[in-house]
């Protein structure tokens, strides 16, 4: 039973500088999202399948905190564009809002003033 050739898919998060060393064992990687970095890879050996199960659970840590960072990476490069549009929105209304406001009065040197 050792020699059976059997297919097996796994679904889990493959970062994608392994995709390489997983072409080489003879398996294929199905990319559905480059965003998420999850693959569909399709084991052809039965001894392949089991080891990729037992390692996903070992390696699901550092699977997470790597996606964690991709994904705080990306929203960082989203964040960029927006900040900078909302400063130029609130730069612009500042200014209108300046034309608007009333002079200040000017008070000359021995001028009697009251202060409410």
């Amino acid at each position: 039973m050792e020699d059976w050739e059997a297919m097996g898919i796994v679904e889990c998060f493959i970062p994608q500088k392994h995709h390489q060393v997983l072409e080489a064992l003879r398996c294929k990687i199905f990319n559905y999202s480059s965003m998420l970095l999850s693959s569909c890879l399709i084991v052809k050996n039965l001894k392949m399948l089991k080891k990729v199960t037992m390692n996903e659970e070992a390696q699901v840590e550092g699977l997470e905190t790597e996606f964690q960072t991709y994904f705080e990476a990306q929203s960082d490069e989203l964040r960029k564009p927006v900040k900078q549009q909302i400063l130029k929105t609130q730069c612009k209304i500042r200014k209108k809002y300046n034309l608007k406001r009333r002079g200040s009065k000017s008070h000359r040197v021995g001028d009697v003033v009251v202060i409410k």
